[in-house]
Formats: structure tokens, sequence, C-alpha cells
């Protein structure tokens, strides 16, 4: 037992993967079509940075606060977009797709919250390992190929939290 552990030790001390800034929302997949890819391209990244927008309130507000948010029209995102990153682009004559990842101006977000009188969480905890255990006929299975918590817990986006979650490698 104790190889064991020292292992998932050494995993989550060395394996571990770079958290998220708690003002970076990644891995919004957008997608657009316009009479040309350029047109498609803008109107994509605008519509992904009020995806991830509505995204980063949702992680640092809580539901009750939901009626005093205010709105992600365009010039409000903007107005709070420090920059942004583009994965696997895509592109026809007029269809573009990528991969869009969104860093926000933290003290512009807290500002445009606190004029609405909604407080939020400005810290991000340390990541909580997660290790999925299936127990079937008196044995247990950790993170096997048919284990169904693997293929759920896989499916989230676990860096986006204010808990990151951390997964065993392999």
């Amino acid at each position: 037992m104790r190889q064991i552990l020292c292992l998932l030790i050494f995993l989550v001390i060395s394996g571990r993967p770079a958290l998220a800034d708690l003002f970076t929302v990644s891995g919004i997949e957008i997608a657009a079509t316009a009479e040309s890819a350029v047109e498609a391209k803008a109107v994509a990244i605008a519509e992904g940075q009020a995806k991830a927008f509505a995204q980063l309130v949702q992680r640092l507000t809580s539901p009750q606060d939901a009626a005093f948010l205010p709105t992600a029209d365009p010039a409000t995102v903007q107005s709070v977009v420090a920059g942004y990153s583009l994965d696997n682009e895509r592109t026809t004559a007029t269809d573009y797709l990528a991969d869009l990842t969104v860093r926000f101006n933290g003290d512009a977000v807290e500002f445009l919250l606190s004029r609405a009188n909604v407080r939020i969480a400005v810290e991000q905890a340390p990541p909580a390992l997660i290790i999925p255990i299936l127990w079937t006929d008196g044995s247990a299975v950790i993170w096997g190929s048919d284990n169904p918590w693997r293929a759920i817990w896989e499916r989230l986006d676990l860096d986006n939290r204010l808990v990151p979650a951390l997964l065993p490698l392999g």
C-alpha cells in the first residue's frame, strides 16, 4: 500500500498541469458562417468571448446573484477582455472553427460586478485529486477503462473552476 500512495503523491507533484488563471476561460469551441472566412472569424470570436464571459461570471458569482448580473452585450464584454488566443483553427471559404481561450482583466471584471452589487470569489482553491474507484464483485477498479466514472470525469472542464480538480495519469 505504501508504494501506491507514494506513486500517487509523485504523480500529483510532478504531473500536475499548470492551473488556469482565475480570470482565464479556455476550451471555448467557436464556429460561425458568413460571406467570407474573415467575417466568420470575427463573428465566432465575438460570440466566443460572450460565452467565455458568461462562464467566468458563473464561476465567480453565486446563483443567488444571477438577477443582478450585468448583461453580456458586446461592449460590456470588450471592456473586460484583456486578450485571447486561438487553437485548432479551421476555415473554408465561408466557415470558421477554432478553440478559444479568453483572458479577462481581473480588475475590470471586479469593478463591473461591484457596480452591480455582486460579490465575487477572487481566489482559486488548490486543486483536489479525484480518484474514481468502482467496486465490482468485491474488488476495486481504479481508473480502468471499464470504469464508467472515468468517462464522466474526463468530459468535465475541471481546470476552469474555483476548485480545480486533477485526475490521475493513466
